[in-house]
């Protein structure tokens, strides 16, 4: 997930442990600074890891200015350090694959481009707290929308996670209710126009769809009896939604977050909040556990984590949780054209138009549509050709 983090209407303060709220003058003449944001979070799985780092921007522009070229390591308490470069705009990577471990400090240490030089709160690493159980259920949400849930079980004996945030990564078959294993190809673009039918050269029946969570899901425990996560719904999907109507599978991302990092998280979740009177069109720029080493008043965002990790991946057919009854629609109706090939004194034909645009040869007009003039039909794109929906290459992990 990645944080969305403005500099505009509401600034939260985080001093180490403990926040506070400010406002910023709207009516301030005062040109916004720019702000660094840091995404990091380190985890107990060996990989290679990876920060992000942009800037703060306002409403009006296209989108974050990434920060490129800055030296980014993490120094480790028992005397380790593990160095980062810049895989791509924005992104660090661990020069080396490392896991964190328990019981020692670790602390993010940034110095950019133009020398100024970061470090956040040392962090250790949480308990590791593996998830119990991912499943589904059919049912009905808080809005009486039918559809099925996925919930995730944990528990903590020791009752010392408490704070839990999930992700999660979904893929979905997609079989395109229109295809057929020709395409309609241009032969000649001046009158009199010519086409011609010719197999499909890739496959573009079967695809596969895949989307990241981007909201932010987070639980905690601390007000209960035990340290027990008991059917949190990480995931609804309307029963509607045309991404399960064949095989969808989804894997989920369990992490245990220090109380500073939920804190922060929560607050983040809260002013994004649709309910919010700071909602996604009036967001603030949140500041968490990192310090200009120089300057400790200037406001650096985002959050630096060590946290333990677990993985789940759980399968389910439409057919079965919802057996005889009708697919989800699709996209779209899917409604036939049939543009007119003739107008033998135009320089351009509609058919050639609409096959340029991407919709997608179905089959030759036999006359039983009415008003349909054109010598064959076709459909949108996405109806007869699942790569613009998703990729045709089936997912290593997939099953059947």
């Amino acid at each position: 997930m990645r944080l969305k983090i403005y500099h505009i209407v509401l600034v939260s303060f985080f001093s180490l442990l403990l926040g506070c709220v400010e406002e910023i003058d709207l009516n301030s003449e005062a040109p916004l600074e720019s702000v660094l944001v840091v995404e990091g979070t380190i985890t107990n799985e060996l990989k290679f890891q990876e920060i992000r780092l942009s800037r703060s921007y306002e409403l009006e522009s296209d989108g974050p200015a990434l920060e490129t070229n800055a030296n980014v390591v993490v120094n480790v308490s028992d005397g380790n350090s593990y160095a980062f470069s810049q895989n791509a705009d924005g992104v660090y990577r661990s020069t080396q694959a490392f896991e964190a471990i328990p019981n020692v400090q670790y602390e993010l240490n940034i110095q950019t481009s133009d020398g100024k030089q970061y470090f956040s709160t040392k962090m250790t690493l949480t308990t590791d707290t593996g998830i119990d159980n991912l499943y589904l259920e059919r049912g009905l949400n808080e809005n009486d929308d039918e559809g099925i849930g996925i919930f995730v079980d944990a528990f903590d004996p020791t009752g010392t996670s408490q704070f839990y945030r999930y992700t999660y990564e979904e893929t979905y078959k997609i079989i395109a209710p229109f295809w057929v294993p020709q395409d309609l190809v241009v032969v000649s673009r001046d009158p009199p126009f010519a086409f011609t039918l010719e197999l499909k050269e890739e496959e573009q029946q079967i695809c596969y769809g895949n989307d990241k969570s981007t909201e932010i899901i987070i639980k905690n425990t601390n007000d209960l009896v035990e340290d027990r996560v008991d059917g949190f719904r990480v995931r609804f999907i309307n029963r509607n939604n045309y991404i399960m109507s064949h095989r969808y599978s989804i894997l989920v991302t369990q992490f245990v977050q220090s109380p500073e990092a939920h804190e922060f998280y929560r607050t983040l979740q809260e002013l994004s909040s649709e309910d919010n009177i700071f909602s996604n069109t009036q967001p603030g720029l949140l500041l968490g556990n990192i310090r200009n080493s120089n300057d400790i008043t200037e406001p650096v965002a985002g959050f630096f984590e060590v946290v333990s990790t677990d993985r789940e991946r759980i399968y389910f057919n439409y057919a079965d949780e919802f057996p005889g009854e009708p697919l989800p629609p699709y996209l779209s109706s899917c409604g036939f054209s049939a543009p007119d090939v003739s107008r033998p004194f135009s320089t351009s034909s509609p058919l050639i138009q609409a096959l340029d645009a991407g919709f997608k040869y179905y089959s030759e007009n036999d006359g039983s549509v009415e008003l349909a003039n054109g010598p064959y039909f076709l459909v949108e794109s996405f109806c007869g050709n699942c790569t613009v929906l998703g990729s045709n290459v089936q997912p290593d992990f997939w099953e059947e």
